[in-house]
């Protein structure tokens, strides 16, 4: 949604996804309440605010495009899976089909880690 150009009305919900917390209201997205009871009211301010609407559309294509990298889209699921292996009773172990797929990563999961998808290593 927010590489669609478009100015985004969010609904605010307590359901949330691992960017959220980067998203400020009427800048990357006009709030929208719990109930979806202001849609109108804030359809007619994007249209009253025609450029600030279409400023929000580009704060918005701006943030996907820094944030939604491959290498950073890696490096949430490195951490994520991680995190997940962390709390498993078990050792998980990789299938052969990944075992040469590698993902290198500086610092730790608790802070701002840096990962690059390396790709599939290849014998030579």
């Amino acid at each position: 949604m927010l590489h669609s150009q478009s100015a985004l009305l969010r609904q605010e919900t307590p359901s949330t996804e691992f960017f959220y917390d980067d998203l400020v209201p009427y800048k990357h997205y006009v709030p929208l309440s719990f109930h979806v009871s202001d849609v109108a009211q804030k359809v007619r301010w994007c249209k009253k605010h025609d450029a600030a609407a279409a400023q929000i559309a580009s704060n918005a294509l701006a943030y996907a495009r820094d944030a939604f990298t491959a290498d950073n889209l890696s490096c949430y699921w490195h951490r994520l899976f991680q995190k997940y292996a962390a709390r498993q009773k078990f050792k998980p172990a990789l299938n052969d089909a990944f075992r040469n797929h590698r993902i290198e990563c500086v610092g730790s999961v608790e802070e701002d880690v840096r990962c690059v998808y390396v790709g599939v290593l290849r014998k030579v």
